[in-house]
């Protein structure tokens, strides 16, 4: 049955962060104990280098790190701030980013977007998966990265001028949703978590994906992870989405109670045409910068959501799309 079966892909892995400042440790420490359990002579560590940028009247030497990026020709060393905790997500000394951040959309950005097409991120944050695709050795067509956070905004612009993709990689500094105009963000301790809210003094201009994408050909990818405000994205791109057809890929949550919004599944069902399934990797050991994947790609419908975890990943494709044959047919 399309929709269920097993492949097999390799991933590359360009994209690596050194993790040595105080903020990246405090986040392993306090995030990410399982691999990181805290120790006194860690958190006297933390404790020693804190001190030591106060004193000398240099908080940056608390947040400061460094993000490594390999391109076709060369690695960079991007200086970047952890304030913006979603760097953690670059560092492959936690167990949960060993192959990367979130390999069933790395892999779905490698199976599905030719070098020629074009991919749309929504709620890009930094930037990870932009510039995964975008130093992909080969591609020259067009990512459009949308990000409506301030300093996230600023580490997007800072780390794809600093990896010189900014040929490939247009940002949008804005929310998207449903309409146009201004809207409420939060401003959470774990940046991955700001949202669009009803409450709050983080004003952000917003557009509508059709408006932001209009000028674009061949979309074969959409990624939305905009913290529960998914349905919004795709009911402000469903222009696009009729024209383009393409795979979209938006994370989803069970609510405390076990509910969920069924505002995405319904979206599309609307469009037409389109399936859902759910993709599960695990990573085995391959080459210094490439992981070899064997994956299950599961359907998934609004019947079945409460089946899965709490937090999934939903892949929406096209009748058309074979999509299990695309999967294992990535080789990057």
């Amino acid at each position: 049955m399309q929709g269920t079966g097993r492949f097999s892909a390799r991933l590359r892995m360009p994209i690596h962060l050194e993790g040595f400042s105080v903020l990246a440790r405090v986040i392993r420490h306090a995030a990410y104990a399982e691999d990181h359990p805290p120790s006194q002579p860690s958190l006297w560590s933390i404790h020693i280098d804190m001190q030591t940028a106060l004193r000398a009247e240099r908080p940056e030497w608390i947040y400061n790190d460094r993000l490594h990026v390999t391109l076709p020709d060369r690695e960079v060393v991007i200086p970047v701030d952890l304030r913006n905790t979603q760097f953690i997500g670059a560092d492959r000394s936690v167990a949960s980013f060993r192959w990367g951040y979130e390999p069933d959309i790395a892999i779905c950005i490698d199976a599905l977007v030719g070098d020629a097409d074009g991919f749309i991120d929504v709620g890009a944050n930094w930037g990870y998966f932009p510039v995964f695709l975008g130093t992909r050795p080969g591609f020259r067509g067009a990512i459009l990265a949308i990000e409506g956070f301030p300093r996230a905004v600023k580490d997007l612009q800072h780390v794809v001028a600093s990896a010189g993709l900014g040929h490939l990689v247009r940002i949008a500094g804005v929310a998207a949703g449903s309409v146009s105009g201004t809207v409420v963000m939060s401003e959470e301790y774990f940046t991955g978590n700001n949202r669009v809210t009803d409450d709050g003094m983080l004003r952000v201009p917003i557009r509508k994906l059709d408006d932001l994408a209009a000028d674009m050909r061949d979309i074969r990818l959409l990624k939305i992870d905009v913290e529960g405000a998914e349905t919004s994205v795709l009911q402000g791109g469903l222009a696009t989405i009729t024209r383009h057809r393409p795979v979209i890929l938006f994370e989803h949550w069970l609510n405390k109670e076990g509910g969920f919004d069924r505002g995405p599944f319904e979206a599309l069902t609307a469009v037409g045409g389109y399936r859902f399934a759910v993709i599960a990797v695990q990573p085995e050991p391959g080459t210094a910068d490439q992981a070899h994947l064997t994956g299950t790609l599961t359907a998934v419908d609004a019947e079945k959501r409460t089946t899965f975890p709490e937090r999934i990943n939903v892949v929406a494709y096209p009748d058309e799309v074979n999509l299990l044959e695309r999967l294992g047919a990535a080789r990057s």
